[in-house]
């Protein structure tokens, strides 16, 4: 007799699982499972995970300054050339720089290595003394800056 009633409640839970796990209940369509949208290769393949893994951008690194930027980085103690070599930054291009007035100049560096924390190396950046202000963006590798 239990195991009798036991055997029905199992059967029960079976058909349940059947009918509220089928693509079609009473007529309607209820929709599709996560493995019935994947090909039968991409189950099959162990790296299915890293094929769609998105593409890290290219963190670039606006930074208005004040000086000569020559100085800044050539000088042996400076914080702004350590901060560049520490997270392997990447000046634009020496005729990149623009002269926003007769004090302020801006150029641009890029990560071309992945940063944990972008916010972080900005606000780095712009505790150097001659640093006005970083504007942390992300690069197109084809047109620049991506507002």
């Amino acid at each position: 007799m239990i195991l009798s009633l036991l055997y029905r409640t199992w059967l029960l839970s079976a058909l349940l699982c059947l009918f509220s796990c089928s693509d079609h209940h009473s007529g309607e369509f209820i929709g599709g499972s996560l493995v019935d949208t994947m090909t039968k290769d991409e189950l099959a393949s162990p790296s299915r995970h890293l094929a769609s893994a998105p593409q890290t951008p290219i963190v670039s690194f606006v930074v208005i300054y004040e000086g000569d930027l020559t100085t800044m980085l050539t000088h042996e103690h400076s914080a702004f050339r350590y901060l560049i070599d520490a997270y392997d930054l990447q000046l634009d291009a020496p005729s990149a720089i623009d002269q926003i007035d007769e004090v302020y100049q801006k150029v641009t560096l890029y990560a071309h290595t992945p940063l944990d924390a972008p916010l972080e190396v900005g606000k780095k950046l712009s505790l150097v003394d001659e640093v006005l202000m970083v504007q942390v963006g992300e690069a197109d590798a084809d047109e620049g800056l991506i507002e």
